[in-house]
């Protein structure tokens, strides 16, 4: 993380918990993503004749009646302009509440309206973040009847009890130092917090982490998700303690001695020099959150300032992937593309040469960085089988650099997995050109050469069967006929000569007459 000087402000808006709900939500966005791979392999039949439970809470049941396109994993983002058919009825009657035939809506905004007008698709495939939020409004709920709950509370009550922040004891928070609540201002979604804080292992003095007034992004997953998500429901100078299930702290995948700790605006930061944190291990923290402001339009920063923010939110991703967090990546990778964007054309304008046009060094080397970012999203949406969203990102890099050998190399894994496999062989072996000396790239070529034989060898003989030319298998040219073979032929040679000798005594016996 990067730390800076100078006083934030507050926000001028109250918030209204919809920034809570999203970073509350990661977990329900988690179980689609398990729920949509594991849904794979379903018939038609099969998906249409089941209802599925979107929230887990029983609250929100859905029964598909009619597949849609399924193929490409496209669906639409909040904002999205979408036009539906759509009729309600009271549960288990034929009373119906409302009827809508080809409306148009502009999607979470909780309102309609009817337009014409030909509605495109998006260009990038869903990520899951929209339906996660829009899936949290029960959570949204659930936080301000807590609030409103809370009004006639002391100071003394507050910072005096444990208070459950999901609901499902995973995660805990206790106040002891109450913050500014007279303007009910709390933090949003992608503002930026200046925060300190502490981890421990749980009931231990064993520190984990440890920064004082850290600049981070909020809900950019670039502190441990418990924290990241305990900041949104803290007012400025407040500090708590928290208690953070596995699953909000480390994982299943835990914390090992020597291991990065990822900590965000430090690329080659400090290792882990403590005991094993395993799958089961709880978190202590202590957090205080001191100030914050709202981001700044990108546009309006300067290059280095973007590509500062562009490289931190890169190599948080990376961390995520190593950790074999692919999603929690992929929403790294997508913040650091929208502060290295460039308005005047980016990389989508590259020289007829396939080059990025000459620039200045800094523009120049913000565009390679956002270049880079497009490589390693489409790593990560590789491991999470999103093949189409991965084939675009690599597209993209290739696009402007033709031979870059680990955008040919993703590509030619990408294709493979979509059983794309002459496509795939023809990227490995530019992958191969382009970087000779590269291991990964030469198996690459041998895997998907050795798969090519393969499927050479299976077609030449179906197509031999077809045909019927397969030759029959032969003998053994030595071999002799067995002893039961001999007796049969035997059998029959004397059966034939005794039918013939018939005939020729029968001939005799009438002539003789």
């Amino acid at each position: 993380m990067s730390e800076g000087e100078g006083t934030l402000v507050d926000k001028s808006e109250s918030s209204s918990f919809e920034d809570l709900a999203a970073a509350a939500a990661h977990e329900i966005e988690e179980a689609k993503l398990a729920e949509a791979a594991a849904s794979k392999d379903k018939t038609e039949e099969t998906k249409t004749d089941e209802w599925q439970d979107l929230l887990g809470s029983g609250a929100l049941l859905k029964k598909i009646i009619k597949v849609g396109e399924e193929s490409n994993g496209l669906r639409p983002h909040r904002s999205d302009i979408c036009r539906i058919s759509y009729e309600v009825k009271i549960k288990d009657t034929d009373t119906i509440v409302e009827k809508r035939d080809h409306v148009k809506i502009y999607l979470g905004d909780n309102e309609m309206s009817e337009g014409e007008g030909t509605l495109v698709d998006k260009s990038e495939s869903s990520s899951f973040e929209d339906l996660a939020a829009a899936a949290a409004h029960e959570i949204e709920e659930a936080k301000l009847a807590e609030a409103a709950a809370s009004k006639d509370k002391t100071e003394e009550t507050k910072t005096d009890e444990w208070q459950d922040l999901l609901g499902s004891g995973a995660l805990l928070k206790k106040i002891i130092k109450v913050g500014e609540e007279s303007n009910g201002l709390r933090p949003h979604r992608s503002d930026i917090c200046r925060i300190s804080y502490e981890v421990k292992i749980k009931d231990t003095d064993t520190i984990v982490e440890k920064r004082d007034h850290v600049k981070i992004y909020l809900g950019d997953n670039e502190i441990l998700q418990g924290l990241d998500l305990a900041v949104t429901m803290m007012y400025k100078g407040e500090e708590c303690l928290l208690q953070m299930a596995p699953r909000f702290g480390y994982g299943e995948i835990g914390l090992k001695p020597g291991e990065s700790l990822g900590l965000v605006g430090e690329i080659d930061g400090p290792k882990y020099e403590g005991p094993v944190i395993d799958a089961d291990t709880w978190l202590d923290a202590r957090v205080e959150l001191h100030d914050w402001v709202e981001e700044p339009e990108h546009e309006n920063l300067p290059i280095a300032e973007r590509m500062e923010t562009g490289i931190r939110r890169r190599a948080r991703g990376n961390w995520w992937y190593g950790r074999g967090e692919p999603t929690l990546a992929v929403q790294l990778y997508r913040r650091a593309l929208d502060v290295l964007d460039e308005s005047d054309g980016g990389i989508t304008a590259p020289t007829p040469s396939g080059d990025i046009a000459p620039t200045s060094d800094d523009l120049q080397a913000l565009l390679e960085e956002r270049l880079r970012v497009h490589n390693n999203m489409a790593a990560a949406q590789l491991k999470a089988g999103a093949y189409e969203a991965a084939l675009q990102a690599v597209t993209r890099v290739l696009t402007c650099q033709p031979k870059n050998a680990k955008a040919l190399y993703r590509k030619s894994r990408i294709l493979s997995s979509m059983g794309r496999n002459s496509e795939a062989l023809e990227a490995a072996r530019a992958a191969a050109a382009a970087a000779p000396e590269d291991s990964g790239a030469r198996k690459e070529l041998q895997r998907c050469e050795q798969r090519a034989t393969r499927e050479r060898s299976v077609e030449r003989r179906l197509a031999k069967r077809m045909l019927g030319t397969s030759p029959p298998k032969a003998g053994s040219p030595d071999k002799k006929p067995s002893r039961t073979k001999m007796l049969v032929w035997g059998s029959l040679l004397l059966s034939f000569l005794m039918g013939v000798a018939s005939v020729l005594v029968y001939r005799y016996k009438i002539q003789a007459h």
